[in-house]
């Protein structure tokens, strides 16, 4: 009787062992999936990432690893196989490259934040530029981004010819920039008197920078957009970071606060357009 009795406890014991075990288990499961996130982000908008994805963890115990980058440095290493599971790149121009080439999925193509062309020039504006024709003064020390691997340097290629000095410009490019942020760098320090740039840079540095606004005829406004690759292993979950990302109020008021337009109809009050406005119809 008393081992009869012994076995039973001891069954007992074991069972509710068992099942601590198992809502442990499906707790963190829950939480976080077993699941890390690879998610290929433009460095141009690091500090927004950063707070962002903070809010996301916390949020949903999922893991985040980021690699910052360049948006055509990012789209070449996806297309190399990298282990990403979402991309979000500084210009759309970028995502439809990613979605033609089959690297995303173009049903989870979400806008994240609206950005328009501003020249900006290093604090108290050495040089005295006051509009984009003043950047083909002689004299005057110009930085560019890469057309091949930044997205506002494709932007500036375009303001320039629509402003009909192209050519005078490039005779004052002293710096070419592989990134946004060493873009900025050149401006911040001084090295260069005047470059094009995002708008939100003001904010980011507003006692290092000042910026100009350009004519809205000469400018498209741009957005940096987000989605789920095709070779993601974890899709659903991706998703789950893009909604988030895109949707959440919290996560809106991050960008908000660090200087980024959330609203198409805002954007379209400093441009003529938007670019690839197609893709945000498409996905909406």
């Amino acid at each position: 009787m008393r081992r009869a009795l012994a076995l039973a406890v001891l069954a007992l014991l074991l069972l509710i062992a068992l099942s601590t075990t198992y809502l442990a288990y499906q707790q963190h499961y829950e939480n976080d999936g077993g699941v890390t996130l690879h998610v290929y982000l433009c460095a141009a908008g690091r500090e927004a990432w950063e707070k962002v994805i903070t809010l996301f963890e916390e949020e949903t115990g999922i893991k985040v690893d980021v690699v910052y980058g360049s948006s055509g440095e990012l789209l070449a290493r996806i297309a190399a196989g990298a282990p990403a599971d979402v991309y979000a790149p500084a210009s759309p121009r970028y995502m439809i490259e990613a979605v033609e080439r089959g690297l995303v999925d173009p049903s989870t193509v979400r806008p994240v934040a609206f950005l328009i062309p501003v020249i900006a020039v290093p604090a108290g504006n050495p040089a005295n530029v006051r509009s984009i024709y003043d950047l083909a003064r002689p004299g005057v020390k110009v930085a560019l981004a890469d057309t091949r691997a930044a997205a506002i340097g494709a932007h500036s290629v375009e303001i320039l010819r629509r402003a009909g000095i192209l050519d005078d410009v490039m005779d004052n490019v002293v710096a070419y920039a592989d990134t946004f942020t060493r873009l900025v760098s050149l401006v911040v320090t001084g090295a260069v008197d005047a470059t094009i740039a995002w708008h939100a840079i003001k904010y980011w540095y507003p006692d290092r920078v000042e910026t100009i606004p350009l004519p809205s005829n000469l400018v498209n406004a741009s957005w940096i957009p987000i989605a789920v690759t095709t070779h993601s292993k974890n899709p659903d979950t991706a998703l789950r970071f893009v909604e988030f990302v895109t949707t959440d109020p919290r996560a809106r008021k991050v960008f908000l606060e660090l200087g980024y337009i959330v609203d198409v109809k805002e954007a379209l009050e400093h441009a003529e357009g938007v670019e690839a406005e197609w893709l945000i119809s498409s996905t909406s």
